[in-house]
């Protein structure tokens, strides 16, 4: 079985993010830079998420909407790793102990989970190609 259906989708979906995030002649170069990057790499190896992930956020970067995950949302704190975090959805990011409570829509990701995902994030170098799915 071919991964090309899935492929095609994820490039479909790509343009429509486009689509949906930029307006005619409002140029965003680093939004530009990723879309290219990501249907180039699912035009040479087929469907791979972690390629997808990382474009998708690259979009909510650049809508303004990224994740606080390297402190608490709440009170700015280095979040120090007890092996599960708390990831506040509606806040908007990582939370810590003492911010928790009373949170809404809050899950909790191991360190692991939230390290893929701050890699996947970045725009710093290709940190995140390394990652295997």
């Amino acid at each position: 079985m071919t991964d090309a259906p899935f492929a095609l989708t994820a490039s479909d979906d790509a343009a429509e993010l486009l689509l949906e995030l930029t307006e005619e002649d409002d140029p965003h170069e680093r939004l530009f830079d990723a879309a290219v990057e990501t249907l180039g790499r699912l035009a040479e190896r087929g469907y791979d998420p972690l390629t997808v992930l990382h474009f998708e956020l690259a979009c909510v970067a650049e809508a303004g909407y990224s994740p606080t995950l390297d402190q608490c949302v709440v009170c700015g704190q280095e979040v120090i790793s007890a092996g599960r975090e708390y990831f506040g959805i509606a806040a908007g990011g990582v939370l810590c102990a003492k911010c928790r409570p009373g949170q809404a829509r809050v899950v909790s990701l191991s360190t692991g989970a939230l390290r893929t995902l701050a890699a996947l994030a970045s725009d710093e170098g290709q940190t995140w190609q390394r990652l295997q799915p």
